[in-house]
């Protein structure tokens, strides 16, 4: 599979669609897309189904979810300019199947980033997972019982630090600070999952995912047991400006990946009419 079916008239047609809902203020959060307004999915399908990604695109259905993860926790104003940002740096014609496991693995190695708040039982599944996406772009196929055996562990741990975060928050707050603890452990809790539920509902379609996803929400779980104790309006502020920062930073990160690749657009082609019939243009 290539990205746009090598269609050089079909990916600039859905790019210049994007423009124009960012034009028109036409991009929004927590919605797929409702006729008029849509996500960053929405807006450029006309409809809500990731596996459409594939079907209609040619892109790896990974990338709706990585682009959905990113725009959903965006700040609002930075969100409704991503849509156009990322379908901008997909290029043309080019296998992009390698990009999922060279992002989890940045994701996962990068001592500056998401591992740092890992504490000493998630480290050692995370370098387990480090040396498979290793493998995975060296061309190696991918482990589905080290993945699965990784899933596992992952989760409990994922379990067992969002049940610690509730446990200290409740134990530790009392009169007023009491709510604002149960309020920042519950959010804790929330952050913990919300990239795992994403992943899960949206039925990623191999084990290296689901394995990401997993390892994802436990090293979130992870930061937010150690500093949910303090359960303070602080902490809140704190966690926000750090969630950012972080999707920010995996923001900039995929558009340098998608970037890195040379477009290489087929000629001689047929009109891509009937592929954007499919994407409902022109109704």
């Amino acid at each position: 599979m290539i990205s746009f079916f090598g269609d050089q008239c079909l990916r600039d047609a859905v790019v210049e669609r994007v423009r124009e809902h960012q034009r028109l203020d036409q991009i929004a959060q927590q919605i797929y897309w409702d006729g008029s307004k849509g996500c960053a999915i929405g807006c450029v399908l006309h409809g809500d189904q990731h596996l459409a990604f594939e079907q209609q695109l040619g892109l790896p259905v990974f990338l709706a979810y990585i682009d959905e993860h990113i725009f959903e926790r965006l700040p609002l104003e930075e969100a409704r300019a991503w849509p156009l940002r990322f379908i901008e740096a997909v290029p043309v014609g080019v296998d992009l199947e390698l990009v999922f496991p060279r992002f989890m693995h940045w994701l996962l190695s990068d001592p500056n980033g998401m591992r740092q708040y890992a504490n000493a039982e998630m480290l050692p599944i995370i370098d387990s997972l480090v040396a498979m996406y290793a493998r995975r772009i060296e061309g190696v196929p991918f482990d589905l019982c080290a993945a699965e055996s990784a899933t596992s562990a992952a989760r409990s741990a994922a379990e067992r630090a969002a049940a610690s975060a509730w446990s200290v928050a409740r134990s530790t707050a009392r009169s007023a600070a009491r709510s604002a603890a149960e309020s920042a452990a519950e959010s804790a809790r929330s952050a913990a999952w919300s990239a795992a539920e994403c992943a899960a509902s949206a039925a990623w379609s191999t084990a290296e995912s689901a394995a990401a996803s997993d390892v994802w929400s436990a090293m979130s779980a992870a930061r937010s047991a150690t500093e949910s104790a303090a359960a303070s309006a602080a902490w809140s502020t704190e966690s926000a400006i750090w969630s950012a920062a972080e999707i920010r930073r995996q923001a900039d990160y995929l558009i340098a990946l998608l970037q890195s690749y040379e477009s290489h657009p087929l000629t001689g082609l047929p009109p891509c009419t009937e592929r954007l019939q499919a994407l409902h243009f022109g109704e």
